[in-house]
């Protein structure tokens, strides 16, 4: 007797991480991951690192976007960040 939980086959896929930030900046290795949510995650840890590495210069510096795609060409999530300081004196 089975016990309830249908069996997933995993899939592994390449996924790109392209970012555009005035000009095209293609990925073209590749990171193989599990499914579309390691890939957000994926996405989000190194987003994060890029902004922290970016420092003071990420204020004010327009619109930047990483879009993430399997290899295959399916899209699976694009995240844009645009930081602003507003003057309130």
């Amino acid at each position: 007797m089975r016990c309830g939980f249908a069996h997933q086959e995993q899939h592994h896929a390449s996924i790109l991480f392209h970012i555009r930030d005035g000009i095209d900046l293609p990925d073209t290795v590749g990171t193989i991951l599990e499914d579309d949510h390691s890939a957000l995650y994926e996405a989000k840890v190194t987003s994060t690192e890029m902004i922290k590495q970016l420092g003071r210069s990420f204020w004010n510096s327009g619109t930047w976007e990483m879009q993430i795609v399997e290899e295959g060409g399916r899209d699976i999530s694009t995240f844009t960040f645009t930081g602003t300081i507003i003057d309130r004196r």
